[in-house]
């Protein structure tokens, strides 16, 4: 039997402050259409803060929560989490969740997080220390995986894709370019079908074992395998001795490039460090069709990115307000300019 409790709604313009009890069995389901961030702590409560409008209600052993505004939620670091975000978000310190994004349109940056299953995501994607895995759907922009602790499977990017330190297998497809950094010490397979070039970034002693089959070029630098060739397939075959092997089955319509020298990606030249910053192409779209609205001239690029940081500059300027209205703390303050970042 489902058991509802009454909504919990507050102004656009109020200030959010709610704690919602919540146990290990719960999933916590949320929706909001602004830049968020979420962090673990270590009680069973769910603390939410934020501007805007909040509506929160349980469902047997679900609890729903949608935020029209923007805004911090901490969570329990076991919690069972999903979530359909409409702008950038964070999401950090939560080593034992499982995270389910269903959608997501907008910078998503995810750090020490137990397993994540991301369905579709428009955006820069930037993921570190995941400890069980990672699994996405689809992704529209460049992809970021570092030190995962188990297998990545990506069905479809529209990439770049740079993957660090995998701890399982790697099963990608991707329509722009891909560079994997695999150790020496563990066995692996990966699988990957590449509209662009293939860069796997491994010790020259590595041992590898499989098939490269590139449009353009092939060059292998390792200890068991000197190769350059033009549009060609190679079978690599390692030396007979115990240490781990990597398994591979590579096509690319570009170049590969096996060994512990690459060079550089082409169409690659973004900052990882600023995925944050950055804005989908569907949230930029959504963003700027309101001031499109009240003025006929074509919204370029330059414009567009204008009018997002406008609007994230009458954010700061509300929560500042609020702030020294005595509406919010400093630290719920700080928390929020942090969710806009």
């Amino acid at each position: 039997m489902t058991h509802k409790t009454s909504a919990s709604w507050k102004k656009l313009s109020d200030s959010i402050s709610q704690s919602i009890p919540f146990s290990p069995d719960d999933v916590l389901s949320v929706v909001v259409n602004a830049p968020f961030s979420i962090s673990g702590h270590a009680g069973q409560h769910v603390f939410v803060k934020g501007v805007g409008a909040l509506n929160w209600r349980r469902e047997a052993a679900q609890v729903l929560l949608e935020l029209n505004g923007f805004g911090s939620v901490r969570i329990p670091r076991n919690a069972h989490i999903r979530l359909k975000a409409d702008g950038p978000l964070k999401i950090r310190d939560v080593a034992a969740a499982r995270i389910n994004i269903q959608e997501s349109a907008g910078p998503l940056s995810i750090q020490d997080g137990g397993s994540l299953q991301i369905h579709a995501a428009d955006g820069p994607v930037h993921c570190r220390a995941i400890h069980n895995g990672v699994r996405i759907g689809t992704v529209d922009g460049p992809t970021y995986l570092e030190n995962i602790g188990g297998d990545i499977v990506i069905e479809q990017a529209d990439g770049p894709v740079v993957i660090k330190n995998p701890g399982g297998d790697v099963t990608l497809a991707c329509k722009g370019a891909a560079a994997l950094y695999l150790p020496e010490t563990l066995p692996q397979k990966v699988q990957l079908r590449v509209d662009g070039d293939v860069h796997l970034i491994v010790p020259a002693s590595a041992r590898i074992e499989g098939t490269l089959q590139a449009a353009k070029e092939i060059h292998v630098e390792l200890a068991q395998h000197m190769a350059q060739e033009k549009a060609t397939t190679i079978r690599l075959i390692p030396p007979d001795t115990s240490s781990p092997t990597i398994l591979v089955d590579i096509v690319a319509q570009g170049r590969i490039y096996v060994g512990p020298h690459p060079p550089k990606l082409p169409h690659s030249g973004f900052h990882w460090m600023g995925l944050a910053g950055l804005f989908s192409r569907r949230w930029r779209k959504k963003k700027s069709s309101r001031h499109q609205a009240a003025s006929p001239r074509p919204t370029t690029k330059n414009t567009t990115f204008a009018s997002a940081n406008k609007d994230r500059s009458a954010e700061r300027e509300m929560i500042l307000r609020m702030v020294a209205e005595g509406k919010l703390t400093a630290d719920e303050g700080h928390q929020l300019l942090e969710a806009l970042e």
